[in-house]
């Protein structure tokens, strides 16, 4: 949420000054895997992490091991050097960790939340800054097994001009980064006029399926459930009652 509280009043700002705004999501290819424990022990230790908290943290991520197993025929068990445990809070917090040096290697705005990464910049002449940002991103990333991905990465070019400019491509690792028309990011759909129209039909697509759930309990549910229902607009109140 407070990553999307960030982008958006930018991006009113540059349309409302009738200027053109190119915004990058990246994607990091498997990116909790690709986490160095020894390079993230010495980020942690340049933040100010020691002592036994450095160690109980190093103690969740080391000593863990994995093998394979199909039809009942396991493979021999392989030390894990890297990647932090996915679904977890802490998880999340040491990638970032991991990864927050990157916002000083760019020039445009740059917005993490976890692997989610967006790049944002008011398109001057030409688009060079951009792509120039992309170099810097490119070579942290091969000093610290990082790896971008620009097959699943997508660009949008937001703009409100009738007449819309045709830009430089943006280009990551030499490969051009897909133009799309709309990208979901953190449940807000972005397009390139930044309408609200994609973003309200995908919250009422989704809904259908749970409103249709709720007409069909209904009929088995006590007066006041359902009005409890409709009065809070809470599905998890609902399912407290229920429970």
């Amino acid at each position: 949420m407070n990553q999307l509280l960030l982008v958006t009043p930018k991006l009113y700002i540059a349309l409302e000054n009738g200027q053109d705004v190119k915004i990058a999501f990246l994607d990091i290819s498997k990116a909790f895997d690709h986490v160095w424990h020894r390079g993230l022990v010495y980020k942690l230790k340049m933040i100010g992490i020691g002592g036994q908290l450095l160690k109980w943290l190093m103690d969740y991520l080391e000593n863990r091991c994995q093998r394979a197993v199909i039809n009942e025929i396991h493979s021999a068990w392989l030390t894990i050097s890297a990647g932090a445990p996915q679904g977890s809070l802490l998880g999340r917090l040491l990638f970032l960790v991991y990864i927050n040096q990157i916002v000083t290697k760019v020039a445009s705005d740059i917005y993490l939340f976890a692997d989610d990464t967006i790049i944002m910049r008011v398109v001057t002449d030409p688009i060079q800054e951009l792509n120039t940002d992309f170099e810097h991103l490119s070579q942290w990333a091969k000093e610290w097994s990082v790896k971008f991905s620009a097959a699943k990465s997508e660009q949008l070019l937001v703009s409100r001009k009738q007449v819309r400019t045709n830009y430089n491509s943006l280009l990551l690792n030499g490969v051009e980064i897909k133009r799309v028309p709309k990208h979901s990011h953190l449940g807000l759909v972005f397009t390139e006029t930044f309408s609200w129209e994609a973003h309200i039909s995908s919250r009422i697509k989704k809904a259908g399926p749970a409103l249709n759930m709720l007409i069909r309990q209904s009929y088995n549910m006590p007066r006041v459930v359902k009005k409890r229902i409709y009065t809070n607009h809470s599905s998890d109140q609902y399912w407290n009652m229920v429970v």
